[in-house]
């Protein structure tokens, strides 16, 4: 079992920070709007900033799951439906995320209890 518990610590420990980090990335508005900004996006727009800024908020409340639909007279089907792709894969991510936290955590747990010396050594190696 303590190997288990060591080689679950290894593996998904890395997962877990690369996950955490893009969570971070993808779901914070003012970073995209950085991005859009840095990419000329705005420029496209008839430097509409305000609108695009409003519409980038949608989008990120949409894929948070606090927002049921995008505005149809903005987006078009097709995007739309990428948008719906993106969401139902998220939610996925989402869902893969919180169930590696909770086996790492019980894996540490195991390990701070029962096999100390190798806590220090699978925590090492994970990151």
């Amino acid at each position: 079992m303590r190997k288990i518990a060591a080689a679950v610590t290894i593996l998904f420990l890395p997962c877990i920070i690369f996950l955490t980090t893009f969570w971070w990335y993808a779901l914070n508005t003012s970073y995209i709007q950085k991005e859009i900004e840095k990419l000329n996006i705005y420029d496209e727009f008839k430097n509409d900033r305000q609108q695009v800024d409003i519409k980038t908020s949608e989008v990120v409340s949409y894929l948070k799951d606090k927002k049921n639909t995008l505005d149809p007279q903005y987006f078009s089907e097709r995007e739309r439906l990428h948008m719906a792709d993106v969401k139902k894969l998220m939610q996925k991510a989402r869902l893969l995320t919180i169930s590696l936290i909770m086996l790492v955590l019980l894996s540490i747990t195991y390990l701070a209890l029962k096999e100390r010396p190798l806590l220090g050594k699978s925590l090492f190696y994970g990151t």
